[in-house]
């Protein structure tokens, strides 16, 4: 009853107003009820690594659709990084493909309740990097690892073991084909044939006598520019992330 009060319901609307104002200055949250708080100087911190974060958990739900075990490591200088909130995005962007009920507030939630096993580590080598973010996804068809960092701009740096460089907010074409001459040609023209702009061709070899690119395009490959795409002789596979 106190709560109910003319003087009661002005402080709190005077207490939600700062808060919004800290938010919309810092990043700051306070006062959660279903969220961990987040100080001014944690949301510098984590800030540029939320749109990554979104990013990624897309990308791994393509990769593997129905995930059993989701493992994230932050690797290099993680002391100040309160990694709670990125995971919690993560795991969102990674189920939300399949129910908009998912949301950083209910992300661990959902993931518990649909046999998602979720692991995090903090610490390790960076790989030459400030930062390195490992994500190993396991499904029922296999095992997708990437790594990514902020290092001139959010990037995926090494996909499954293949050094790569692409943004994985981008329309990513991701090919695997025979590492042999020619491949990469076809595609190029065809590409260009449909109109498509190619903005970034990133190649990395696998060592077993193919090849993985992640091409960023300007626009959406459609599914039928995709069917003749693999028609190329030496496509492996040819999906859009």
């Amino acid at each position: 009853l106190g709560a109910s009060t003319s003087e009661a319901q002005q402080a709190v609307s005077t207490i939600l107003a700062r808060q919004i104002i800290d938010f919309l200055k810092t990043g700051a949250v306070a006062g959660c009820v279903n969220l961990p708080p987040l100080t001014a100087e944690a949301a510098r911190e984590v800030g540029p690594w939320m749109p990554l974060m979104t990013a990624l958990g897309k990308l791994s739900a393509r990769l593997v659709p129905a995930p059993g075990k989701l493992q994230i490591t932050y690797a290099g200088r993680t002391e100040a990084l309160d990694t709670r909130p990125l995971s919690r995005l993560l795991v969102a962007a990674l189920l939300g493909s399949a129910s908009g009920r998912v949301t950083p507030v209910n992300a661990l939630h959902e993931a518990a309740a649909r046999g998602l096993e979720v692991s995090e580590t903090l610490g390790g080598d960076g790989d030459g990097f400030d930062r390195l973010l490992r994500i190993r996804v396991e499904g029922a068809h296999g095992v997708r690892e990437i790594e990514a960092t902020l290092h001139r701009g959010p990037r995926v740096v090494r996909l499954d073991g293949v050094e790569l460089d692409f943004d994985p907010g981008a329309h990513i074409l991701l090919m695997r084909n025979e590492d042999k001459p020619g491949v990469i040609g076809q595609i190029g023209s065809q590409l260009g044939a449909a109109g498509v702009n190619i903005i970034n061709f990133s190649l990395g070899t696998r060592g077993d006598g193919e090849a993985v690119a992640a091409i960023t395009v300007d626009e959406e490959v459609s599914a039928n520019q995709l069917r003749d795409l693999r028609t190329i002789p030496g496509i492996v596979s040819l999906e859009m992330m």
